[in-house]
């Protein structure tokens, strides 16, 4: 009989962090159980929108105490996986010397004009392959060297997986999947894009090499945790997500969150101005291939309804509302899901209402009507991206795995199937502590292959054809 193997996922998203303990006996099976959940959320500073980042690295910390206590103290890997874009800058002890700033904060919208005379975006996706858009690292970086706002006793910046890592262990490093993301790499994230860092005036010396993915950072310092290990298994989220689905040659994925990622793998950066017209960004694996991908609003659009509903004393739970607006009959109008109004926290059924209403659309303040606009409007969105990935790759997708907090919501799943016209996959909803989970497992030698099969999925079949 196989002993079991322990990892232990640390999944910090956006609104939200957990603790998750995984557990497989040689991949005959693969048990996955939350032992730590926390909310939290961006709050201003008086001056910009910031994270609270000792928050967060305590409550990991916390989280770990009950993973090692589920464990019984047995050896174990942690992984630290977060968000994109974001992160701390620390001086040469390691201490930080700044604000964590949220990428949803407005200061690299007035600097845009000047990046962009700086270095053209067109030349900027040609350095990294990834979409020189405002919530990037190198547009943050800029923005904060253009107002004078870089401490001068900055010496590193570390991305957030880095960071706690970091944290835990005392080593400092730079993960592939999580650079991937900062429009500040090389296309497959090998070196950093040294031409981005001159062209934006930022000091090279603020990062160090790239390391590996799937390798050791260090044991865990903290006194009490010293059975842990910590590894790269993939920092950034959607990268750990989309390991966890084996996909093929004509699969696509979805991952579905605040943000949703639709996109597919390939081995190599795509560059072509095609690729660029499209909004597509090439961003690592954790396997150290490329996740062609667009980055679109999300969920974060029902979130922040359901936040207004809620104030506003109205009925604001989602899965009753997706329940609600599945009922309801199809009104035909659809909003832009990424139009700029969508970018920051408000009213946005006071927005949606009012558009409605000049579309001519009846109870267009109701709350499961504006629920079916906004689901629908994603998931024609998600179908117009599948086309252009298929359009770029010359590829002909035959299903779409989606994997996310959207899985919850079947209304989104076919309405997705539908405009797509293929089938949706979908599962897991918790994608990226499965998909980090199997990567730290790979890393104690258990086959991939073994593990994704243990992945529970549901089939949404398309009831038509795009026309």
């Amino acid at each position: 009989m196989n002993t079991l193997s322990y990892a232990v996922v640390v999944d910090l998203g956006s609104s939200s962090g957990r603790v998750v303990v995984a557990s497989s006996a040689g991949g005959d099976t693969l048990d996955m159980t939350e032992v730590h959940r926390f909310a939290h959320h961006a709050q201003s500073d008086g001056n910009h929108l910031v994270w609270d980042i000792d928050h967060l690295v305590s409550e990991t910390i916390t989280g770990l105490y009950y993973a090692k206590e589920a464990i019984g103290g047995l050896p174990a890997t942690v992984a630290i996986d977060t968000w994109g874009v974001d992160y701390v800058l620390v001086d040469t002890e390691g201490n930080r010397t700044a604000p964590v700033v949220c990428y949803r904060d407005g200061r690299t919208h007035a600097t845009q004009a000047a990046a962009e005379t700086a270095l053209e975006p067109a030349q900027h996706f040609a350095l990294t392959g990834v979409q020189p858009e405002t919530i990037t690292t190198a547009r943050q970086l800029f923005a904060q060297q253009a107002t004078s706002e870089i401490p001068a006793t900055a010496d590193k910046m570390l991305l957030l997986p880095d960071y706690v890592a970091f944290c835990l262990t005392g080593s400092m490093g730079w993960s592939p999947t999580i650079a991937s993301t900062t429009a500040l790499t090389q296309p497959g994230s090998a070196n950093w894009a040294e031409d981005v860092f001159d062209a934006y005036a930022i000091p090279c010396t603020l990062v160090g090499p790239l390391n590996t993915e799937m390798t050791d950072i260090g044991s865990v310092t903290v006194t009490g945790l010293e059975n842990f290990t910590v590894v790269r298994a993939g920092g950034h989220d959607t990268a750990c997500a989309v390991h966890g689905l084996g996909l093929s040659e004509t699969q696509g994925f979805l991952s579905c969150g605040s943000w949703s990622l639709v996109g597919c793998v390939r081995d190599t950066p795509v560059l072509n101005d095609t690729a660029y017209r499209a909004g597509l960004s090439n961003e690592v694996c954790t396997d150290g291939k490329i996740r062609l991908l667009r980055n679109l609003t999300g969920l974060w659009i029902l979130q922040q309804c359901c936040r207004v509903f809620a104030e506003q004393g109205r009925p604001s739970d989602i899965a009753l509302l997706a329940t609600e607006a599945a009922d309801c009959p199809d009104p035909g109008v659809y909003i832009d899901t990424n139009d700029p109004v969508f970018a920051a926290p408000g009213d946005y059924p006071a927005i949606i209402s009012e558009r409605l209403a000049a579309s001519g659309v009846e109870k267009h303040d109701s709350e499961a009507v504006i629920v079916r606009v906004v689901t629908a409007s994603l998931a024609r969105t998600h179908a117009a991206t599948v086309r252009h990935l298929e359009e770029v790759t010359g590829t002909t997708f035959d299903s779409l795995r989606m994997i996310g907090g959207g899985v919850h919501n079947a209304l989104l799943c076919q309405l997705t199937a539908d405009e797509c016209g293929i089938p949706v996959i979908a599962g897991p909803a918790e994608g990226t502590a499965t998909g980090s989970a199997i990567a730290q497992l790979e890393i104690q030698g258990i086959e991939r292959a073994a593990l994704v099969r243990h992945v529970d999925t549901i089939t949404y079949l398309p009831s038509r054809k795009e026309d």
